[in-house]
């Protein structure tokens, strides 16, 4: 087995999708990089041992976010790699519209708390919301679907810690 390091990137640089050399510090690294840090968020929010539902789909958006990332990088349009689509898009807006049903209609700002697994959702929606800034200042080499997909990911992280804290505490104003 290969050892880990490779010592490639010790000079500060790192590997595009294409094959050159790219700074660490480039803002395409820099949106990658959060990227990353969003899918790791949501995996801990997943070691918390939530239910089915709630598992299920953020189990399915960490895979997704591998695809983000390499789209992300992916600026040539190569088809060798996966892409974010319209349809993951009206996904994430299908798990929106079902979870939002069942809630109460919302009267005020809650504060991102809760329960450990809702207020760790919180944090990964501040995460992509970030992932989501970056995008947008690198457009127009970022395509449009990947940053709709983002805002919308934010959004489906909000009712997701919603849903969860009013199914574990109906007065979300008053978190646990």
């Amino acid at each position: 087995m290969p050892k880990i390091y490779t010592k490639t990137g010790d000079a500060g640089q790192t590997s595009h999708i294409d094959g050159s050399r790219i700074s660490k510090s480039d803002p395409l690294i820099e949106a990658i990089g959060i990227i990353d840090e969003s899918n790791a968020s949501i995996g801990l929010a997943r070691s918390l041992n939530p239910p089915p539902l709630y598992d299920n789909i953020l189990e399915k958006i960490q895979k997704k976010l591998f695809i983000a990332g390499a789209d992300a990088m992916n600026q040539t349009s190569n088809a060798r790699f996966k892409k974010i689509e319209t349809s993951d898009i009206l996904q994430l807006e299908q798990w929106i519209d079902q979870l939002d049903q069942s809630l109460e209609p919302l009267t005020q700002f809650i504060l991102p708390t809760g329960t450990p697994f809702v207020a760790h959702l919180h944090f990964s929606r501040t995460l992509i919301r970030k992932a989501e800034r970056q995008l947008v200042a690198l457009h127009p080499a970022i395509s449009h679907t990947l940053q709709t997909y983002f805002n919308r990911l934010s959004d489906l992280l909000f009712i997701l810690a919603r849903h969860a804290q009013e199914k574990n505490n109906p007065n979300p104003s008053k978190p646990r």
